[in-house]
């Protein structure tokens, strides 16, 4: 049986009996376990994982049909005994339903999921709102596209430099061809008049001279 890989290709890891989606995941578990966080619900405040929590209660529409409550599963929620006072997520990039749920998480709560991002050179995390970290993955975006525009105007730039000195070398190489014949056409003029003369001067040697002389008696 081929193991279902995660949304985003990451391996699964397991610590402590623990199965995490990602490295990143595993570590941000591994760094509470260090500072002393109780994993279980018997604790006043303990850390629960991968858990779902409801950002919109389920309804009855007046026509009677019932819409079904829309959960989110948190990477790690914090709870002081039965209130939820944080909400992490181990995320790097936000897709559309990922932006969505943030929207529906925070007015639902009142505030936002947190973004913990994870630097694996460092093996540090950086914790911000989930709006600063979509703020900073549009920058970037941007950024990357206006890299893509400039190498794009460049490429263009390269080509039609190319195309112009492509055009400089046939108009050069007809201009040669060009003199090259006009160089040629004199001496071919030449060649036909002495060939003219040529032709003169074997018609006068084979014409018969006529004597006229004055002993003619006629």
């Amino acid at each position: 049986m081929i193991p279902k890989k995660s949304k985003f290709g990451n391996k699964k890891v397991v610590i402590d009996d623990y199965k995490f989606d990602s490295k990143a995941e595993a570590a941000y578990y591994v760094m509470l376990r260090d500072r002393g966080y109780s994993f279980m619900p018997v604790a006043g405040k303990y850390v629960a994982m991968q858990k779902f929590i409801p950002i919109q209660s389920a309804v009855t529409l007046k026509n009677g049909e019932k819409i079904q409550a829309v959960r989110y599963k948190a990477d790690f929620v914090f709870y002081d005994g039965l209130n939820i006072e944080k909400v992490v997520d181990v995320k790097g990039y936000q897709d559309s339903e990922s932006k969505l749920k943030m929207k529906m998480f925070a007015k639902e709560y009142g505030y936002p999921v947190t973004f913990a991002k994870y630097d694996h050179r460092k093996g540090t995390f950086e914790e911000m709102s989930c709006f600063e970290s979509l703020r900073r993955q549009n920058q970037q975006a941007k950024e990357r596209r206006e890299k893509k525009a400039v190498q794009n105007e460049e490429i263009a730039r390269n080509n039609d430099e190319s195309d112009v000195l492509n055009q400089e070398t046939a108009n050069s190489s007809k201009d040669s061809q060009n003199a090259t014949d006009e160089i040629l056409e004199p001496n071919k003029e030449m060649e036909e008049i002495e060939e003219e003369e040529e032709l003169v001067k074997e018609t006068e040697v084979e014409s018969p001279e006529v004597d006229l002389g004055e002993d003619d008696p006629y």
